[in-house]
Order: C-alpha cells, then sequence, then structure tokens
C-alpha cells in the first residue's frame, strides 16, 4: 500500500538552535529534509547506514554549513536513532 505525505504536514523538529528537521521513515529507508544554520558544524560521528546527501541550497564543506542549508538526506536501513530521539550526537 502507497502513503501519500506532502511534507509541510510532517512536523518540524527543532534538534538543536542550529538544525531542524522533517523525518519520513519507512520499514527500511529514511528521508529527511534538513536546514543547518550558517556555521553550524554537524559533529563528527558514524553510523552503519549508507547514506545519500543532496544540497538543495547553501554549500557544505566537511560538514562546515557555509550560510544557511537546506538539504535532503536519505538512509539505508532507517534510522531509528532519528526516529526515537536517541541521536545525542546533534542534540547537543
Amino acid at each position: 500500500m502507497v502513503e501519500k505525505l506532502a511534507w509541510d504536514e510532517v512536523p518540524l523538529e527543532t534538534v538543536n538552535p542550529s538544525m531542524q528537521r522533517r523525518v519520513i521513515s519507512g520499514e527500511g529507508l529514511t528521508v529527511a529534509r534538513v536546514w543547518l544554520k550558517d556555521g553550524y558544524v554537524v559533529p563528527q560521528h558514524s553510523h552503519l547506514h549508507e547514506q545519500v546527501s543532496q544540497v538543495v541550497s547553501g554549500k557544505l564543506h566537511e560538514v562546515l554549513c557555509i550560510g544557511d542549508v537546506y538539504e535532503t538526506d536519505t538512509w539505508t536501513p532507517r534510522r531509528d536513532d532519528w526516529l526515537d530521539g536517541s541521536d545525542s550526537y546533534i542534540r547537543g
């Protein structure tokens, strides 16, 4: 069964003062739209997930935000840490 979702209807989560996201997840995949503030540095981390990031606007360099950044991330398997709130490396 296909579920139709509109991004604007997905709750916007404020993860920390420099990061907001909307997350959609299926059984084996997670997709997130992410907004990052200028100067934010994503803490060094690792995960078993294969990840594809698409920068929609702004510039990233070694995950340093140069200007405000809007990007979409896709992972497989799904990011249970993002779904259950155990992603403490970005929550500060």
